[in-house]
């Protein structure tokens, strides 16, 4: 005969949005240096944003073309660890504008691989 088990409560959506919501908020406060803060009245447009809370190196790094980057990591101009930390902090700044929950794993996983850059790069 079969055997009849109780299936487990399903937890409200709500309980599990808030869960990724806060799992997201602790990834991207994990980021050093830190993701700025929005400006408090944000326009419309976003676009400008990075432009305007981000360092220009940080922008300009994000901005550059690909293969570009690659010969600035070649040549040493650059280092991984300032090319990661930029995408990083541009991205944080992205999630906070779009405010998606699904993300956090994104922000732990590249803060954790910046750590270890860290630790390879020390003497």
């Amino acid at each position: 005969m079969a055997r009849i088990t109780k299936a487990k409560p399903k937890r409200p959506w709500q309980d599990i949005a808030k869960e990724a919501q806060d799992y997201r908020d602790a990834s991207v406060a994990r980021v050093k240096p830190d993701v700025p803060q929005l400006p408090k009245n944000l326009p419309n447009n976003v676009i400008n944003i990075p432009g305007e809370t981000l360092s220009r190196k940080e922008v300009q790094i994000t901005e550059t073309p690909v293969e570009d980057l690659l010969s600035l990591l070649a040549s040493g101009k650059l280092t991984a660890i300032t090319v990661t930390t930029a995408f990083l902090r541009r991205a944080g700044l992205a999630q906070r504008l779009v405010r998606l929950g699904r993300c956090g794993i994104f922000f732990s996983v590249l803060t954790l691989c910046i750590d270890k850059l860290h630790y390879r790069a020390s003497p």
